[in-house]
């Protein structure tokens, strides 16, 4: 059992009689796999500076000490007010010792002697986990009560009406809702009866649709009905139901919309739902559909035009002097520039944080040359008051026209950014034009290139595989990990990312994959050997889930091996298959017969992803990156993540949250019942597979 988590050093505090001492139990420590920062200290002024002024981990003490008794150690420590571990070193038979005794009353953790080192470790070991557990709950219990205090803010602040209630009476309510039924506050509505603030009329539906929602079952979530306030006068409005939780414990929440008629604050919405917060421009949204639509016209025969992508340079050298507050105020007056050539630029926009995109309609590449080399002059003539600072700023444009030709707006986007970019490394302030012609020879020759650099890598062992641990919540026994592909050239490392898509168009990536699980296989076998649990999750593309011989190729390689059952789990994306349900079907049932597992990679995007579980009956959910981010901060994704992990839980699977990259998060995945998480929070991906899976399991 390891001592510590990944990466985490202990910070202990020793209080010992002799140096000597000191080192040995930092050896022993070591020794035992744990990373120590010590400091020895030999009386009370001195561990009251270090307990002010940081944060420990652990205290051992000497007994008996013969300037600084245990005691009163245990009390300094006490008086810290930190969650520190508290251990007596001593060669006392602790039974027979009163002073060891009454230390472990007074609230000392545990006896430890160096004579033991085994039992050393065992007790050191054991007592991190505690505090880990234990800083753990708080954290999380912390989370939990910022999560329900800014919930009832947001509640608070809401223009709907809504209410929870629970076994058919009202738990808690906003102001809105109180407001809308005439009770004088929230201590008159709690514990009122629901049926009580309906017509009799219309009792029956909201019985019959609270009474499936207490059995598990999806009742009516829209009901019109007529409510009734206070006074017995009713009133007509639309409930919506749902199933929620308030202070960990389940109810219904009711929502009733505000309903606003006002058609001049409607189209007014809309509008700012278009525009960037900043500059009042469009915002990247916006373009983006116009640029679609501008595109499927070109198609069509209907126009022509071309696509301006517009770089402000060196702005990041702006941000870093003048701050964030005064470099927005720098786009607010550039976009006002731009702005007054509207009428050649149509739909201009802020694309990303200092690019501006803009079409021009109807125009050759000499015409649209012309106005964007205007454009590039008027904001290089310019000068930005801002904050007492005058600005000179320059940008740098790439063109690329838009017309019967181009493949999608995706393409039109990239390949206006590659001339931007190649303006902007020409030194900046200058226009670029898109020429296909001369780009796509060059990416040719580099495909080419590319295409054997694989082949090489595949023959001479230029490939590696890196392996990220995937953790459980709820203290699941068991290994698992996420297979990753790195290819090694020249000492470099280069991400799949650059070389993957190259292999898919050559036709390689299934000689790819097979090359991943063979050695994945292998690794699993080792795993195995050794008696360890292992899962390892490898993904399979849209060109080897085709590939009919696959299944025939991995049986021989699990045989060969001599790998058990549920070691390997293979990831299809959601996207695949429900473009290829049909093989798909085929190939998850295949899988199962060999033995092999089956995850949905980047679930829960499509409209129809729980229909596909329902038909599947996957393993696993790998949840979308997308639905994870910013989870605190999203109701909507927070549902979705939800409703992903009761759908697992009905078909007997088990859900995976992607890309967790901090702790934010991790109290909501918690709550929803989300089995395991992946990320760079967790662990980076590595080489090897040493991670501590009993001390995060917790």
């Amino acid at each position: 059992m390891s001592m510590t988590s990944k990466n985490h050093h202990l910070r202990l505090i020793l209080v010992e009689n002799e140096t000597n001492d000191s080192k040995e139990i930092i050896g022993l420590l070591r020794s035992g796999g744990c990373p120590v920062l010590a400091e020895r200290v030999e009386n009370a002024a001195d561990m009251k500076q270090l307990l002010d002024n940081e944060r420990w981990d652990m205290v051992m003490t000497r007994m008996p000490h013969k300037d600084f008794p245990p005691a009163e150690v245990l009390a300094e420590t006490v008086r810290s007010g930190q969650d520190l571990s508290f251990l007596i070193l001593t060669d006392e038979n602790v039974e027979n010792s009163n002073d060891v005794m009454e230390l472990l009353r007074s609230g000392a953790r545990g006896a430890i002697s160096l004579r033991s080192p085994e039992h050393f470790r065992l007790v050191v070991g054991r007592e991190l986990q505690d505090l880990e557990a234990r800083r753990a709950q708080r954290y999380f219990t912390q989370k939990y009560f910022d999560s329900e205090r800014r919930g009832r803010d947001l509640l608070e602040s809401s223009r709907d009406a809504i209410a929870y209630v629970r076994d058919g009476v009202y738990i808690y309510a906003n102001s809105t809702y109180i407001k809308r039924f005439g009770f004088a506050g929230l201590w008159e509505l709690q514990g009122e009866l629901l049926l009580e603030t309906i017509s009799k009329d219309d009792q029956e539906k909201v019985k019959s649709s609270l009474r499936s929602y207490a059995e598990g079952e999806q009742g009516q979530n829209e009901l019109q009905l007529q409510g009734r306030n206070t006074d017995g006068h009713t009133f007509e409005t639309t409930m919506e139901l749902r199933v929620a939780t308030l202070g960990g414990e389940p109810c219904v929440q009711i929502t009733i919309r505000e309903r606003s008629h006002s058609k001049e604050l409607e189209n007014r919405v809309r509008q700012l739902k278009n525009l960037d917060q900043i500059t009042g421009l469009f915002n990247r949204q916006y373009f983006l559909r116009r640029l679609s639509a501008e595109v499927k016209k070109a198609q069509q025969g209907h126009v022509s035009g071309a696509l301006l992508y517009i770089e402000i340079d060196n702005f990041k050298n702006i941000q870093e002097k003048l701050g964030v507050v005064a470099s927005d105020h720098l786009l607010v007056d550039i976009a006002r520039v731009l702005r007054q050539k509207g009428n050649l630029a149509q739909g201009l926009s802020r694309f990303y944080t200092n690019i501006f995109t803009a079409v021009v309609r109807n125009c050759n590449a000499s015409t649209a040359g012309k106005i964007a080399d205007l454009l590039r002059s008027m904001i290089e003539r310019h000068v930005s008051e801002i904050d007492g600072h005058s600005l000179h700023t320059t940008c740098s444009i790439g063109i690329t026209l838009i017309n019967e030709s181009v493949p999608n707006s995706q393409e039109v986007l990239a390949r206006a950014s590659k001339a931007c970019a190649e303006s902007r490394e020409a030194g900046g302030n200058r226009v670029t034009q898109f020429i296909p012609v001369v780009e796509d020879m060059a990416e040719r020759e580099m495909q080419g290139e590319w295409v054997k650099r694989i082949r090489q890598a595949l023959e001479q062992d230029g490939l590696h595989l890196l392996f990220q641990p995937i953790v459980s919540l709820h203290g699941e026994p068991g290994e698992k990990y996420e297979v990753l592909l790195r290819m090694r050239e020249g000492g470099q490392e280069i991400s799949p990312a650059e070389f993957i898509p190259v292999a898919q168009q050559a036709g390689l990536l299934p000689e790819v994959e097979r090359w991943v699980i063979s050695h994945a296989i292998r690794a699993l076998a080792e795993r195995q050997k050794k008696g360890l649990s292992t899962k390892l999750f490898v993904k399979l593309s849209e060109d080897s889930i085709q590939d009919e011989t696959l299944l025939l190729w991995v049986g021989q390689q699990l045989r060969d091996a001599g790998v058990g059952d549920g070691g390997l789990v293979f990831e299809i994306s959601e996207q695949c298959a429900l473009s290829r349900l049909g093989a798909v079907t085929r190939l998850v049932d295949g899988l199962r017969k060999l033995g092999c597992g089956v995850a949905l990679d980047h679930f829960g995007v499509a409209p129809n992803a729980i229909m596909l579980q329902k038909r599947l009956q996957v393993a696993y959910l790998k949840i979308d990156g997308s639905l994870i981010t910013n989870l605190d901060e999203n109701p909507e994704s927070h549902e979705k993540v939800r409703r992903i992990n009761q759908v697992a839980r009905d078909s007997g699977g088990a859900t995976i949250a992607q890309f967790v990259e901090s702790a934010n998060s991790l109290s909501l995945l918690w709550q929803t019942g989300v089995n395991y998480i992946q990320g760079y929070f967790v662990q980076e991906p590595s080489s090897t597979m040493q991670y501590d899976f009993t001390g995060e399991a917790s």
